[in-house]
């Protein structure tokens, strides 16, 4: 006599309709279980449906948030304090005495605009487009900023050598066939040719590294992949 199929309960999903067994459904915590049948303690929804509607949820709300704290900062339209771009989609929250980086290291929030809006939108921050944050982070100073005041426009990567002065873009340099400088010829170098040697010889994490040498992690990985540094 073959044996008996093992019975498994199922469940209709509220969300697509499929039957599913129990397995597939979520249960619901912070409720007493005790006196109830198996399909009373779970969510109507399977856990594939599940999934789709709290990143749903998740992404709306981090939306609202983004929009509450550009409001608070950049007006009602929010536009950007330095060119006046009114986008959204290009709009950043920008720190305004910088150090953006060491404190997310520190307060260790995913959603800075989720952060702002449940601390009471604190000072010390505005709002910029992309290209003008990206600016500022990168050459100190807003392109707009110098036509403003007539300030002396920050120069696309430039690089010093040795002797301090200060050379054009290495890349193009090369496509021109002008001498460039790389390696320990390039001024604005953060490793030697033994640190080098020594990060693809280590077999340490790249955390370890980036303290002992005072770099980021994709500079390590560069490094040990031969991205940079590929004449040593």
């Amino acid at each position: 006599m073959a044996r008996a199929q093992e019975y498994r309960p199922l469940r209709t999903c509220n969300k697509c309709g499929a039957l599913r067994p129990l397995a597939d459904y979520d249960r619901v915590m912070g409720r007493p279980w005790a006196n109830l049948p198996p399909k009373r303690y779970l969510y109507g929804a399977c856990k594939a449906c599940r999934g789709d509607q709290i990143r749903a949820l998740s992404l709306a709300l981090i939306r609202r948030y983004r929009l509450e704290a550009l409001e608070h900062y950049g007006g009602c339209p929010p536009k950007c304090s330095c060119c006046g771009e009114n986008r959204p989609e290009f709009l950043q929250i920008d720190h305004v005495n910088g150090g953006g980086t060491k404190e997310r290291k520190t307060r260790r929030y995913n959603h800075l605009a989720a952060w702002l809006v449940r601390r009471g939108f604190p000072d010390g921050f505005r709002v910029l487009c992309a290209n003008c944050n990206m600016a500022r982070s990168a050459y100190g100073l807003c392109p707009h900023e110098a036509e403003r005041t007539d300030a002396a426009k920050p120069a696309p990567w430039l690089y010093r050598n040795e002797s301090g002065a200060v050379i054009e873009d290495m890349a193009d340099a090369k496509v021109e066939g002008r001498p460039y400088l790389c390696g320990e010829r390039n001024g604005s170098r953060k490793l030697s040719v033994a640190d080098v040697l020594a990060i693809r010889a280590s077999v340490e994490r790249s955390s370890v590294l980036t303290r002992r040498y005072g770099i980021s992690r994709s500079l390590v990985s560069q490094v040990r992949r031969r991205y940079i540094w590929k004449h040593v």
